[in-house]
């Protein structure tokens, strides 16, 4: 059955914070507005003005580092704070946080007939970040993720449903698409996303 958590958020990626290429990973943003999380989850308060990615000392060449955690049993309410915990960390423009509940070998999967899904299944943060968020970044004036709420599932699943609001820089056109995100999780690891969405109202949005 499924449980409706009470976390509601929005999240910003900006054309200003969040241009990610393969040559130059430096200036990027993605910030989050309103966030609440669940209750009994104890994360910072975050405020809505944009904060950059962290990359540290990281150079072009430098693969982005994850830190390993002891992994263990986790429960479904576990499930639902590492997932929050992701969202979070993406609104505080700190990557390896985002990244290092993800299992190394995480397999990631756009929604059929989306434009970024011509890489699927990307293996590995890694991958993700080349395959995705760096084309998101240099593609779309902006790109925000609106209305997050996260649904507790079973069998170490989390559901998030959203919807994504953004602005094709080529042509001006805007998108307003239902989303929902399926998280699989192991051991405290994320292992798997499968990413749902109006591909149509997309790919119209970016062949006009």
């Amino acid at each position: 059955m499924l449980k409706q958590s009470k976390q509601t958020g929005t999240v910003q990626l900006t054309k200003s914070l969040f241009i990610l290429s393969l040559a130059l990973l430096s200036t990027v943003g993605f910030a989050q507005e309103d966030v609440k999380s669940p209750e009994g989850y104890d994360y910072p308060e975050l405020f809505s003005e944009l904060k950059p990615w962290h990359f540290g000392d990281y150079d072009v060449d430098t693969e982005v580092q994850l830190t390993l955690k002891e992994t263990k049993a986790s429960t479904p309410q576990e499930n639902m704070a590492i997932i929050d915990q992701l969202y979070q960390a993406f609104a505080k423009g700190d990557i390896p946080e985002a990244l290092a509940n993800m299992d190394p070998n995480i397999e990631w999967n756009e929604a059929e007939s989306f434009p970024y899904a011509d890489g699927n299944p990307y293996i590995g943060p890694q991958a993700v970040v080349d395959g995705v968020f760096a084309r998101v970044g240099a593609e779309w004036e902006y790109w925000n993720l609106v209305d997050i709420e996260l649904h507790e599932m079973a069998d170490d699943k989390v559901l998030a449903t959203l919807r994504y609001q953004a602005k094709y820089k080529e042509n001006g056109e805007v998108i307003d698409a239902q989303t929902a995100h399926f998280w699989t999780l192991k051991d405290g690891k994320i292992i798997r996303f499968q990413q749902y969405t109006d591909t149509d109202q997309v790919v119209r949005a970016v062949s006009r």
